[in-house]
Parts: C-alpha cells; sequence; structure tokens
C-alpha cells in the first residue's frame, strides 16, 4: 500500500464516542469475557478496506467509550500498519498519554528529541552485525523469511 498526502484532501482518522449501558464492574467480575462487552468495542476490521460511501480508506481510527457511570474508559485505537511500525505507534501512544498526565497535573513534559539519520544509526551498528544497507533492501517470500535473510542471520 502506498500512502499519498493530498494537502486538499487529507485523510482524516476516524473517530467515534460512545455511552453503553455496561459498567466496569461488570466486565471486570467476569474476567473481561467478550460477551460483557459494549457493542463495537473495536471500531473497525483488523484490514483497512474502502469504505462503501466514500470509496476512501482511513489509516486510522479512535473509538473512545466511556462506561456506564463513568465507571472507566476505553480507547481502542486501529492504526493501519503503512502508516506506521507498532514501535512507532506505541512512541507516539505513551508521548500522548505524557502529555495528558502533565496537562491533568498542570506541569510540564520535557521535550524528547528523535533521531532518523541512517549515518547516525550505522555509527552505533555493532561490527558482527550485517551493514544496514544490506539489510534495509531484504525481500521477504509469502512463506516467511527470504533467502537473503536466511544468509545473513547464518552468517
Amino acid at each position: 500500500m502506498e500512502i499519498v498526502v493530498d494537502k486538499g484532501h487529507l485523510s482524516m482518522p476516524g473517530y467515534h464516542e460512545s455511552l453503553p449501558l455496561v459498567h466496569f464492574s461488570k466486565m471486570q467480575s467476569s474476567r473481561f469475557n467478550p460477551a460483557t462487552w459494549p457493542d463495537n468495542l473495536v471500531p473497525v476490521e483488523p484490514v483497512p478496506s474502502p469504505n462503501k460511501a466514500t470509496g476512501k480508506i482511513k489509516l486510522l481510527h479512535v473509538h473512545v467509550v466511556r462506561l456506564k457511570d463513568n465507571s472507566e474508559i476505553s480507547i481502542s485505537i486501529n492504526l493501519s500498519h503503512s502508516a506506521a511500525d507498532s514501535i512507532t505507534f506505541m512512541t507516539f501512544l505513551n508521548c500522548w498519554a505524557d502529555e495528558m498526565c502533565a496537562l491533568v497535573a498542570g506541569v510540564s513534559v520535557a521535550e524528547v528529541t528523535y533521531c532518523f539519520g541512517a549515518d547516525v544509526i550505522k555509527q552505533h551498528l555493532l561490527s558482527e552485525r550485517a551493514p544496514l544497507s544490506d539489510v534495509v533492501g531484504l525481500e521477504h517470500t509469502v512463506g516467511g523469511v527470504g533467502q537473503e535473510e536466511k544468509e545473513i542471520r547464518n552468517e
């Protein structure tokens, strides 16, 4: 999948809020049996697909569920892997949580900087590893690990 950013037609995230009549204690006492979960807790299918009405694919869906009597809140997030990998997503989610906690506490969050420079990464690779340029272009086969990766792992 290719992601194209068209500034005139941005793909805004899908966002949904719901207030089900399910109390957190009911879910907790059932050991979080899915039968006790509110309907549509997970907002979309695991694979992004075009919306039937618009034909567009949303790369991010968020569903905020406030359980009965504000007993708990659940945030369900579905992000297309073509937009970000799990490390990137979890880094974003943790930074967002830090920002929200700081906002509630009335304090500032320390600024975090990230380095994405391949030259810096190359400087810190261990010598017994394959060079980054050899690893970046690996192709995976449908049945699992590609031959090139098998050779690198066996070195």
